[in-house]
């Protein structure tokens, strides 16, 4: 890697090293969920040489110092925020979430409809409904819309 990103710029190198290593990094890595701490270490060494040669820092620099300067998570946590991402895409709230935010550009009477009756069956989610959705409900003229029950 060194080879490649001495004779470049800068930005260039930063790209190069993010399409050929860091983009393997993150395939699939959450399948590596409860792996063991030695095999997450043998990563999370790539990932330091990396931001070590792409910054072309001394040994004396602290890794986490590098990571986080380039925005990177470590290893560990990278997995972690992908199994997180991974449920909340397949969560059936989130579904319902964005089956009726989509269904807004088409008819927003029977979106503020649901929002009553979503309001109404899960007391929990009204902060959340209300903060999201109501004020699309809004006309443009500024007065309130209340719908037909």
């Amino acid at each position: 890697m060194n080879a490649i990103c001495c004779p470049q710029p800068r930005p260039r190198t930063v790209g190069l090293a993010t399409a050929l290593i860091q983009s393997r990094l993150n395939y699939s890595n959450s399948v590596l969920y409860g792996t063991s701490t030695s095999n997450l270490h043998k990563l999370q060494m790539v990932q330091n040489a990396l931001a070590r040669t792409i910054t072309r820092s001394l040994r004396s620099v602290p890794t986490s110092q590098l990571l986080s300067n380039h925005h990177w998570l470590p290893i560990h946590k990278r997995i972690s925020f992908k199994v997180a991402t991974l449920r909340y895409k397949a969560s059936p709230l989130n579904n319902l979430l964005t089956f009726i935010i989509s269904y807004l550009t088409i008819n927003p009477v029977v979106l503020s409809v649901l929002l009553v009756i979503l309001s109404s069956t899960f007391p929990g989610l009204k902060p959340i409904l209300d903060t999201v959705l109501s004020p699309l409900l809004l006309p443009k003229s500024g007065t309130i819309y209340l719908p037909p029950l």
